[in-house]
């Protein structure tokens, strides 16, 4: 349920939310709390959303989390990790206590924990990223996720893009915050600043991303212990065969995003695997293989598949559902409530009339019966 649209920003809406989640028998409920620096709620370590659409006094999370429930189904709070300002939709936040405000493009010296570039550039795509090389900006990340799992009643918490922004070249060019660099060079003693084919830079990189994932599970475990830590990865490209091979992925080399030692380790209960892939054509294979993937490295953990219902019609959605379930993963995840096919995407039809004809397709065959989630 992201927050790019129309879908828990009114009592009305998550009313609507929580009965079309009934009608397709889903048991829990992926919220967008925290979209970029920022909270659909009014206790957090963020400041409350200034979305135009939510009127002074209402709580989108508290209301999802009394009416979801109320019908005994699960919600857990999706929060953007490292990205904070998207530029086209909110280039200045409006709050004064905004991350980007405080510690962005106008703070200096350590006060600065924007993500840069190799060139020094700090606008990767339409986003602005923090930097979990700066410890600073991992500590106020990790707040992010426990002031949430503290306050709120929730069944989980879900890290998304916590990563390193996608590079241009595929070769990840991302993490040159000053404070990082000098941090990077008193560990490994290295005098020079890192190139970013540097494979001990990269590595180190790559370990931050692990600290931090490791920080809010440990910091959510400590207020809510019967909570869920998910993360939502990324499955670039076809699906591999191995860990040796996942370690050639655009998931691991450009993006520095090695979840399946996270699963080993159990620094998350969950991965929710983004396997956004058409059902078509080479793609159909890429989701397959993602799903096999997935399921050899879950251990003692738990995998969901992720799916685009906004790249495929009803049909394709329902068959990659069932097929995903048939792959030995713990559960199936559509993205997104907002978008449920393509036809919606491209404005031909009504959110509305998917969920009518989708929820009885998906509840009328194999999924019937998926094990209740609990706790972890």
């Amino acid at each position: 349920m992201d927050a790019f649209g129309p879908g828990f920003k009114t009592p009305e809406q998550v009313s609507r939310l929580v009965a079309d989640a009934r009608k397709l028998g889903v048991n829990a409920l992926f919220v967008q709390a925290g979209k970029r620096g920022d909270c659909y709620c009014d206790r957090a370590s963020m400041p409350r959303t200034d979305d135009p659409e939510v009127s002074a006094g209402f709580d989108p999370l508290q209301d999802v989390i009394d009416k979801a429930h109320a019908v005994g189904i699960q919600v857990h709070a999706w929060i953007t990790t490292t990205s904070v300002v998207n530029v086209p939709e909110n280039p200045e936040p409006s709050q004064p206590d905004h991350v980007f405000n405080t510690h962005g493009l106008t703070a200096s010296g350590d006060e600065n924990w924007l993500m840069t570039r190799v060139d020094g550039e700090a606008r990767a795509g339409n986003d602005y990223f923090l930097d979990p090389g700066h410890p600073d900006a991992a500590q106020y990340i990790r707040e992010m996720y426990v002031s949430v799992a503290r306050e709120y009643d929730v069944d989980g918490v879900q890290l998304d893009r916590v990563r390193y922004p996608d590079p241009a070249a595929g070769l990840q060019d991302w993490g040159y915050n000053p404070v990082s660099v000098a941090r990077y060079q008193q560990e490994t003693g290295a005098t020079d600043v890192p190139a970013p084919a540097d494979p001990r830079w990269t590595a180190w990189r790559r370990a931050r991303v692990d600290d931090l994932v490791r920080a809010i599970h440990d910091g959510v475990k400590a207020v809510r212990p019967n909570a869920w830590v998910s993360a939502a990865v990324v499955t670039y490209g076809p699906g591999p065969r191995s860990v040796a091979d996942f370690k050639a992925t655009r998931a691991y080399v450009e993006v520095l995003q090695d979840w399946p030692s996270w699963l080993a380790s159990g620094s998350v209960d969950l991965i929710v695997t983004m396997n956004y892939k058409r059902d078509s054509g080479a793609q159909a294979g890429w989701f397959d293989g993602w799903n096999r993937f997935a399921a050899s490295v879950k251990g003692s953990g738990k995998v969901a598949a992720g799916t685009a219902l906004y790249l495929n019609d009803e049909r394709a959605n329902v068959a990659q559902a069932r097929r995903a379930l048939s792959s030995n993963v713990d559960g199936w995840v559509g993205y997104s409530y907002r978008t449920p096919d393509a036809a919606v995407e491209a404005g031909r039809r009504s959110a509305d009339s998917v969920w009518s004809s989708l929820g009885s397709k998906l509840t009328g065959g194999p999924l019937t019966g998926s094990p209740s989630w609990g706790t972890p």
